[in-house]
């Protein structure tokens, strides 16, 4: 069996004199464009472009060159406190294609799916709100440094016949789709600190570390012939065969009260104090105690997938002016 180490990847991506573009569809708002589409199409490499809350879709986009798009989260009705406009920003689908390597994209509902034919992409908190295909992996060229970093994931993840060579690495998600399948020629993961809820796997060439399986449906036994590598990760069923001398554990009941705290849609997750994922997972870095699951690690999964901006959190405007004056109460915090 192989135990994949890959390096940790950290994508941030700059640019000298970019700008910043406002899309705003609501009917009578003032913003630099309403369609996501033509802002795209206008930027110039580097730019970032701040997608603001509607109720109505953003429909579908292609990205094709180096662009950073922000959006408000999701769940902020449930999670208090996060921002101060309840709605989010909608995109049915996302294709990264050529051109788009170094693009990030964050806070954004993909309420359909994905279609990747690049690598050195950043998608973070994001919710993938399809249950069928949410991250497609396409295209035949050779693509590294793909990077899911602290999404809600409900779809599946899957690939074409002909996708070549992608390195991806999973960091602090929730991953929830029927089928878990990138058994492409080159496809290799690094899965690290997520919630993984899948009915099927099809991985090859790829690792498991402080992850936590949920599903009652046996874990793939061909996925472990597959030179698959597994630590410190905690499975539900028992019959999964892992080394539990890596520190896997199986026959785990991962109920609310037992690994998880309860609560929100993505806070439920939060982990038990005490339990068998407290401080248990390999420690990242090297002496520093890591709870199992999406919420441990150095980069835990952050509620509603609020973007690493600062955010207006709470916005107080008076209905009439009685002193003269119109006193505004906006509260902002910075985000990490």
């Amino acid at each position: 069996m192989r135990n994949l180490i890959l390096p940790i990847l950290c994508l941030i991506f700059t640019a000298s004199y970019a700008d910043i573009i406002r899309v705003n569809n609501n009917s009578g708002i003032s913003a630099d464009y309403s369609n996501l589409q033509t802002a795209i199409d206008s930027a110039n490499s580097g730019d970032t472009i701040y997608l603001e809350p509607s109720s109505a879709t953003y429909g579908n986009v292609t990205v094709s060159k180096q662009v950073s798009i922000y959006g408000p989260g999701y769940f902020l009705a449930e999670n208090t406190g996060q921002q101060a406009n309840l709605n989010t920003c909608r995109v049915n689908i996302i294709t990264m294609g050529s051109g788009s390597a170094f693009s990030s994209v964050s806070g954004i509902v993909i309420a359909n799916y994905m279609e990747l034919f690049t690598g050195n992409i950043a998608i973070t908190r994001c919710y993938f709100s399809n249950s069928g295909t949410s991250i497609y992996f396409a295209g035949t060229s050779s693509n590294t440094n793909v990077l899911f970093a602290q999404n809600y994931i409900i779809g599946s993840i899957s690939h074409s016949a002909n996708s070549q060579n992608y390195t991806v690495y999973w960091r602090n998600n929730y991953i929830g789709g029927t089928t878990l399948n990138t058994e492409g020629p080159g496809i290799v993961n690094d899965f690290t600190n997520n919630v993984i809820n899948c009915y099927s796997y099809v991985i090859e060439n790829s690792s498991f570390t402080n992850n936590i399986f949920t599903s009652t449906n046996n874990f793939n036994l061909n996925v472990v012939g597959w030179n698959n590598g597994f630590e410190n990760n905690i499975f539900r069923t028992t019959s999964t065969p892992v080394d539990t001398a890596l520190g896997n554990i199986v026959g785990v009941a991962t109920n609310t009260g037992v690994i998880f705290t309860g609560g929100t849609t993505d806070g439920r997750f939060q982990i038990l104090p005490g339990s068998l994922a407290d401080d248990t997972g390999k420690e990242i870095p090297s002496g520093t105690p890591t709870d199992i699951g999406m919420y441990g690690g150095p980069n835990p999964y952050k509620l509603s997938g609020v973007p690493a901006i600062p955010t207006i959190y709470d916005l107080v405007v008076p209905t009439s002016n009685t002193t003269g004056g119109l006193n505004v109460t906006i509260k902002a915090k910075s985000q990490d």
